[in-house]
């Protein structure tokens, strides 16, 4: 749990700056005792910034990053994650490389570093029961 609030704590004080944008999100806090109760935690947290409050994807502002400026673009609805096996899924957040081997460029690698592997699989376990809920 402390890498999730290292992480959430970081993007807070950047304003979210990750994303280029300020979404105005209030802190969630878990519900229940499920166990994706900490990947609750950070995807409504952290994943928001980028994919909108409701995760269903948002136009972020422009990014500068690494020496350069990049426009804004559209972030996909996190229904996504029902391509992706678990394992996919890890490696897209800690390295920003999508299934098909494209580099996202404007995400994750950065946003996921701080995070422990079962606490990216907690974020993947809470997105799909999320999404299949919707």
């Amino acid at each position: 749990m402390r890498s999730i609030r290292m992480v959430a704590v970081a993007l807070t004080l950047l304003g979210g700056a990750a994303c280029g944008s300020d979404h105005g999100l209030s802190p969630v806090q878990p519900s229940g005792d499920a166990p994706s109760a900490r990947g609750q935690v950070v995807a409504r947290n952290v994943c928001a910034l980028c994919h909108g409050a409701d995760l269903r994807g948002a136009t972020v502002a422009p990014v500068y990053s690494m020496g350069e400026l990049s426009a804004g673009a559209p972030t996909p609805d996190l229904n996504v994650v029902l391509t992706y096996t678990p394992g996919q899924f890890d490696t897209l957040l800690i390295t920003g490389m999508a299934r098909d081997g494209r580099v996202v460029v404007d995400m994750l690698g950065t946003v996921a570093v701080g995070l422990a592997k079962d606490s990216r699989q907690s974020v993947y376990k809470y997105l799909v029961e999320y999404v299949n809920s919707r």
